[in-house]
């Protein structure tokens, strides 16, 4: 007699999800590292996505390209939702938020609004989501961004953890 376990979840461990890229990324170390294409936009989501609760992710800056300009963006995108391909960055719509290294801005829907630090290699930054509350929290090297005043994110639909750029390569590590 064959002996079977009942719960058999297929997906255990958030991940960067390679079904949910657009072809731009390269994913390695089992999906907790992701490199994007530097000739494209390129954005790439987790595998776990959450709509009530609260969250908490770090993502290691590790980007190592030479052309590497310090055009990161890590952040959060609306599962479900056109992802644009190569042609829209994370936070160009509606349907991504992002924090940005370049200039420590929080982008979404193409408006830039002010609200933390610079980011580079090297740093890792905190992702706190309360999705109770409708709130998106940054952390820079465990140091709350905006004296710890979070940004809306609103209570529709499922949210996943992304990563990408804005004219460059990005790589990080969950």
């Amino acid at each position: 007699k064959a002996q079977q376990m009942y719960d058999t979840p297929t997906r255990n461990f958030n991940v960067w999800d390679n079904r949910n890229n657009p072809g731009v990324a390269t994913l390695t170390q089992g999906n907790l590292k992701v490199v994007t294409d530097v000739s494209n936009y390129g954005k790439t989501m987790s595998t776990f996505g959450a709509s009530s609760g609260k969250f908490y992710w770090e993502i290691n800056d590790v980007s190592t390209a030479a052309n590497h300009s310090n055009f990161d963006l890590f952040g959060i995108f609306l599962d479900g939702e056109a992802t644009g391909g190569t042609t829209d960055y994370l936070g160009k719509t509606i349907n991504g938020i992002a924090y940005y290294s370049y200039n420590g801005k929080i982008m979404q829907n193409i408006a830039e609004t002010t609200y933390g630090d610079t980011f580079t290699t090297g740093d890792i930054i905190g992702i706190a989501l309360d999705l109770d509350n409708g709130f998106i929290y940054f952390y820079k090297n465990n140091v709350v961004q905006n004296s710890g005043t979070g940004y809306p994110v609103p209570l529709a639909g499922e949210w996943l953890a992304a990563l990408g750029d804005y004219i460059g390569t990005a790589s990080g590590t969950y």
